[in-house]
């Protein structure tokens, strides 16, 4: 006996068999509506969109989060305390029993020597000396029992040291003094080699950043421990003088390059922008 088609459309796997094409319509429909929207709500506040986009780059990449993952494992690996509450709750029972029983046997004492508790508060007789009262010598505590620093007490103690490393790029001189330096070494590498001019620049620069990079680096530190506090601000201070010297030296370098010779002659006037400054 044959079978009706309609029984062997049944018997075919869901995937052989026709979708209703006003379905596939309507999921495109409804797709195409969804594009439209959303390209309609980014010509309406793409300024808004990209400009915050480049404040959330800009942040990522002052001051580097830590990632979900790398946080949870972080706690993972975190020792667990063992439990003491018991234990402290315990001996501080027993402490205060110890206690309590030296304190109601004291005036027993007194009353058995032959005298009363209130004896030993009078005050000596003149004609007699009391031997004074023997102190327990101090122990100082070990050094391995001392508390442990705190982070941002660390980072407050590499401020004068960062200081330093800054006063020994600049050769601890003014700002003026400074630029004044870069100009004569320039105009002395000009007579005697001019080639070498060109890394004079690139060298100075490169030791700044060097120590800027670094302040960076503990500033970074100081916010995500506290925020805004003193020594964030300490750090600031040392970032912001660090930048004033590389904007000088970057004008100075520019006018380098104007042409041969064009700073000395400026720097010999005394018509640069740091010598007009003063």
């Amino acid at each position: 006996m044959a079978e009706s088609p309609t029984f062997l459309l049944s018997r075919l796997p869901h995937q052989c068999q026709a979708v209703d094409p006003s379905f596939i319509t309507a999921s495109r429909r409804k797709k195409a509506a969804n594009r439209a929207k959303s390209s309609k709500y980014y010509d309406i506040n793409k300024t808004e969109i990209n400009e915050a986009k480049r404040i959330s780059r800009t942040r990522r990449s002052v001051f580097p989060t830590v990632g979900r993952a790398e946080r949870i494992l972080s706690r993972k690996q975190k020792p667990q305390e063992p439990p003491l509450k018991a234990a402290v709750a315990t001996s501080t029972v027993a402490e205060q029993r110890e206690s309590n029983r030296i304190i109601a046997a004291t005036p027993l004492k007194g009353i058995i020597s032959g005298t009363t508790a209130s004896s030993s508060c009078t005050p000596p007789s003149p004609g007699t000396t009391s031997a004074p009262a023997s102190k327990a010598p101090a122990t100082a505590l070990p050094p391995s029992a001392a508390p442990p620093r705190s982070k941002m007490a660390v980072l407050a103690d590499r401020i004068p040291m960062m200081w330093e490393q800054f006063g020994e790029v600049v050769s601890n001189r003014p700002l003026k003094e400074y630029l004044t330096n870069i100009c004569e070494r320039f105009a002395q590498l000009q007579e005697e080699d001019l080639e070498s001019t060109r890394t004079l620049f690139e060298d100075e620069q490169e030791k700044l950043y060097q120590v800027r990079e670094l302040i960076l680096r503990y500033q970074s530190k100081a916010l995500n421990l506290e925020g805004c506090t003193r020594v964030w601000r300490e750090w600031d201070t040392l970032r912001a003088r660090v930048d004033l010297y590389l904007r000088e030296l970057s004008e100075l370098e520019c006018e380098a390059i104007l042409g041969p010779g064009q700073l000395v002659v400026e720097f010999r006037r005394k018509t640069l922008a740091f010598q007009r400054a003063s």
